[in-house]
């Protein structure tokens, strides 16, 4: 299968929800021997980076969601991972997102953060660390830029995953 060279936008999690999200991710990724990422949610994908975000960044100031359920699928980006409910400014944010000169079709927006990649250890969805996240909500506050390869398929692609930018995202 061959890959292309992309830059895909996360919407990161605030400080605070960051270090207690990444407690998790460090230990699952440590039980599978897979590499630590951020924790995150994909926006979209670009063939190229972008300047001008303001038509996506007017749409997407701070905002605080609590995860609807813990899912696990067989494809490797979404093998365990927190599903949120696409609020409206959200929404509007992908669209406008959608809308920027190179976006990369993929499936279709479903918000949600990975806790890991590849198959997981058995039994993680169920274990109380990771079914505690379901009563708290999770703020995002930054969006950053991220130099991939696509599709994702691999943890040596994860490895080679490399933050291009970082901004703050307005107060809401």
């Amino acid at each position: 299968m061959s890959t292309e060279p992309a830059i895909t936008y996360w919407v990161l999690p605030a400080p605070a929800d960051e270090a207690r999200l990444q407690v998790i991710i460090d230990a699952l990724t440590q039980t599978q021997k897979a590499p630590r990422f951020p924790p995150h949610m994909t926006l979209g994908t670009l063939a190229q980076p972008v300047i001008d975000l303001s038509s996506v960044l007017k749409h997407l100031p701070a905002f605080s969601m609590t995860p609807s359920d813990i899912c696990e699928t067989e494809c490797f980006t979404k093998a365990l991972f927190l599903r949120f409910e696409a609020k409206p400014r959200l929404r509007a944010a992908r669209a406008a997102f959608e809308a920027l000169p190179g976006f990369i079709k993929g499936r279709a927006f479903d918000p949600h953060l990975s806790l890991c990649y590849g198959t997981p250890p058995i039994g993680a969805g169920s274990s109380a660390a990771i079914e505690a996240l379901r009563d708290r909500p999770v703020r995002f506050n930054r969006l950053a830029a991220v130099q991939v390869t696509r599709p994702v398929i691999s943890h040596d692609q994860v490895r080679a995953w490399n933050v291009l930018d970082v901004l703050e995202l307005s107060a809401a």
